[in-house]
């Protein structure tokens, strides 16, 4: 009898231990962000999985229109961060996430930006001495839609077109000036902030262009919707404030 009984605990003692703790399972998050976000979620990711150990997060990063088609491809999210209004409204006409649960998360600034020693405003940009200027594609690069707003409000967009290189988002636009490739290009205040080699020139007039906004939504088919309202809840919150504005950009209440 006594062997039976220790052969039955030691059969619960066994099972017991193969059976794994839901709280230590690793769960994958992922996100589709902005490109000119590169810097501060890194940073943000680094500062959340301290807290979280247990969730990995995998971002992918690249201008809005190219990430909001590859959601509307297929591609597998849980979130998308935008840095444009317009694409977040395809995002939602096409079914992907609901317009209930898109929410700001951040502001940020226009600037026209060069290496150091220049000096060039953006009406100068139609001078015969300047013969190159970067700027995103204005039909993905939300980046790249509000310079070609700000030349339009500036009546200098038909004089420049023609000079402009356009980057696939905002942050080859920064390499471009990095490089000297260029003579000036058009990046956020958050990129002049975290990039060597970016010296801001002007910061562009909001009224030149649309405002410069970072809506998030959940993706409907993501199957981690609670675990990524806790992330967007922690994005929201005072420590991560924090981060984003030391990076240049400004938290929305």
């Amino acid at each position: 009898m006594k062997r039976f009984i220790l052969i039955i605990l030691c059969g619960i003692v066994l099972t017991s231990c193969n059976q794994q703790d839901p709280s230590s399972q690793q769960t994958s998050l992922r996100i589709s962000a902005a490109s000119s976000l590169t810097t501060v979620m890194k940073e943000i990711k680094k500062q959340y999985q301290k807290k979280h150990p247990e969730q990995e997060i995998t971002i992918q990063y690249a201008s809005s229109g190219t990430l909001a088609h590859q959601l509307i491809q297929g591609a597998p999210s849980d979130l998308y961060i935008s840095a444009s209004e317009r694409w977040m409204d395809k995002v939602v006409q096409e079914g992907l996430i609901q317009q209930k649960d898109v929410q700001p998360l951040l502001k940020n600034r226009l600037i026209l930006a060069s290496y150091e020693g220049k000096n060039i405003k953006i009406s100068q940009l139609a001078d015969e001495a300047i013969d190159q200027f970067a700027m995103g594609d204005p039909e993905s690069v939300p980046a790249g839609a509000y310079a070609k707003q700000a030349l339009e409000h500036v009546k200098v967009w038909r004089a420049v077109k023609d000079k402009a290189v356009y980057g696939k988002n905002v942050r080859q636009v920064a390499s471009y000036i990095q490089s000297q490739n260029v003579e000036a290009g058009f990046v956020y205040q958050s990129d002049v902030q975290a990039l060597k080699g970016v010296t801001e020139l002007q910061v562009i007039p909001e009224e030149y262009h649309e405002p410069v906004t970072y809506p998030m939504g959940i993706i409907n088919e993501s199957q981690e919707s609670s675990l990524m309202e806790g992330f967007i809840k922690y994005l929201k919150g005072p420590e991560a404030k924090k981060v984003f504005q030391s990076y240049g950009f400004v938290p929305v209440e």
